[in-house]
């Protein structure tokens, strides 16, 4: 699917910036909208990715921290203003965060559940409702982690009904069970979801919106690591490289690209709106991708997809 406007959130560095190069080089990119916290990172990174890309004049910087729902609504109001038509978004940003249990201020939910969830989720909510967004595809960065990855200790988050309030609890910490070791993987879970019953509510193609969830997969060289405590990010960046070494990891180009392909995918054939693609292996976080529903089924469960979406919608009134 041809893409000329393109928003990218967590812009400024691995991942998302990566996102941002390959974009630029596209046939009949116009603007690739670098969604940055930080201003003067922003700057540094529009820079960077002008010098490699030789391309000016195409990347453009928007203030937004989405864990900040303000922040979200002043972002919106710019494109707004400034009568921009997205038909591209990638919802990069996210990560575990700095004490990720910790309550978002003003928001009465987990810090983690506001920067991978919340904010994105009140995004696009408004881009669809202001006519920001009319056309295109969605893709939402997800991760094997809400499936669990047995061979790296990582077990699927156990859901017990999927009703409502259950969703609500991951997104305020108060479920049984949570904590910040697998508060990121409920997160996800819950996000892949709410993508599910968003596609639902908007089907393709008669809405001409796409929504796709996208693990980016383990990926070397990314910033995920650096809000964690010195010694726990040095832990998991040696690691990390050593899992390259095995070819049990890959490069950003790679997982920027699982980004790219399933944002500029002609139709729906490969990439179905709704969808959570991942590693294939339930035991991988590299390699070919697919529908995560088949190793668990709760993923295209529709009571469960809606009861999350319900859950956020109530979250953000």
């Amino acid at each position: 699917m041809p893409v000329t406007n393109v928003l990218v959130t967590g812009a400024n560095a691995g991942l998302g910036k990566e996102c941002c190069r390959q974009l630029a080089l596209l046939d009949g990119i116009e603007k690739v909208y670098l969604g940055c916290r930080n201003e003067e990172k922003a700057k540094a990174a529009k820079a960077s990715l002008e010098e490699s890309t030789g391309k000016m004049g195409v990347f453009e910087i928007v203030l937004m921290d989405v864990s900040k729902l303000d922040s979200v609504r002043e972002a919106i109001q710019m494109f707004k203003k400034d009568s921009v038509i997205l038909d591209g978004i990638v919802l990069n940003a996210g990560g575990g965060g700095t004490n990720p249990m910790g309550m978002a201020a003003g928001i009465g939910v987990t810090n983690i559940f506001a920067l991978n969830v919340l904010g994105h989720a009140l995004f696009i909510d408004l881009a669809i409702q202001e006519k920001i967004f009319t056309a295109g595809s969605v893709v939402y960065s997800g991760s094997e982690g809400a499936r669990g990855i047995p061979s790296f200790g990582g077990v699927k988050p156990v859901l017990n009904n999927g009703a409502v309030e259950e969703f609500v609890s991951i997104a305020d910490g108060s479920m049984e069970g949570l904590n910040d070791n697998n508060v990121y993987a409920y997160a996800k879970c819950t996000a892949a979801l709410w993508i599910g019953s968003l596609a639902r509510k908007h089907p393709y193609p008669e809405s001409k919106m796409r929504f796709v969830t996208m693990s980016p997969g383990g990926t070397k060289s990314t910033n995920v690591f650096d809000p964690l405590p010195i010694p726990m990010r040095w832990i998991l960046k040696t690691t990390f490289q050593v899992m390259s070494l095995l070819g049990k990891v890959h490069g950003l180009e790679t997982g920027a690209k699982r980004y790219m392909d399933a944002l500029t995918e002609d139709g729906n054939a490969t990439y179905k709106s709704g969808v959570f693609y991942a590693s294939t292996d339930e035991n991988s976080i590299t390699g070919p991708t697919g529908d995560q529903s088949i190793i668990w089924d709760v993923f295209a469960n529709e009571i469960y997809q809606d009861n999350a979406y319900t859950a956020i919608d109530k979250l953000l009134k």
